[in-house]
């Protein structure tokens, strides 16, 4: 109830934004009902152009046993149809940040007892969700710190955005930067 009140005067907005990003969503319908009727709500009265879920993960990683994958898939393929509707009907992109889990290899020198990152990373929901999605995109860092000019002492972490797949974009990559001053895109990939 307090909800729908604070969806119905535009004042109210920032307490419902604060209140999804605090939420702590444990069930999946909790879930359905924000992307069927709150978000419904503010994109139609367009006090919301843009929507990001993060993380779209959480909401399965504890809910389901391995014994649930078929229900798990059923959900991850509603949702998907959901979020692809609001941005087809609303023309509003919607962003769901997905973590990627490594896989494990064995330790070195072929010791069984000490896995170890192969450092090939995989989408925490798997190939059901990955099917939902439009544009697949990675962000990591580079490990390279880039020092803004006269600055020794406020460096940023060298980013890299790449497409993964995307119907319609070749594969690439961009560099960038995230400070105070917001984020900047860094003309080549190695710091000067």
């Amino acid at each position: 109830e307090a909800i729908d009140h604070s969806l119905r005067t535009a004042s109210h907005l920032d307490s419902f934004v604060s209140w999804l990003s605090e939420a702590s969503w444990s069930l999946q319908e909790t879930f359905h009902e924000c992307i069927t009727k709150k978000i419904n709500v503010l994109l139609a009265r367009g006090m919301v152009r843009l929507v990001i879920i993060d993380s779209i993960a959480a909401l399965f990683r504890c809910e389901f046993a391995a014994k649930d994958s078929v229900l798990k898939a059923k959900y991850l393929q509603t949702f998907g149809a959901k979020l692809h509707r609001l941005s087809s009907t609303f023309r509003a992109p919607v962003v769901c940040i997905n973590q990627v889990t490594d896989t494990m290899g064995e330790g070195p020198i072929g010791d069984r007892s000490s896995p170890c990152s192969t450092g090939k990373h995989v989408p925490a929901l798997g190939i059901t969700w990955a099917n939902q999605l439009l544009i697949r995109l990675m962000v990591s860092r580079t490990g390279h710190l880039v020092q803004p000019a006269g600055d020794v002492a406020h460096g940023s972490t060298l980013r890299t955005m790449r497409v993964i797949f995307a119907p319609h974009l070749p594969q690439s990559a961009c560099y960038y930067t995230v400070n105070l001053e917001g984020v900047k895109g860094m003309k080549t990939g190695t710091p000067t």
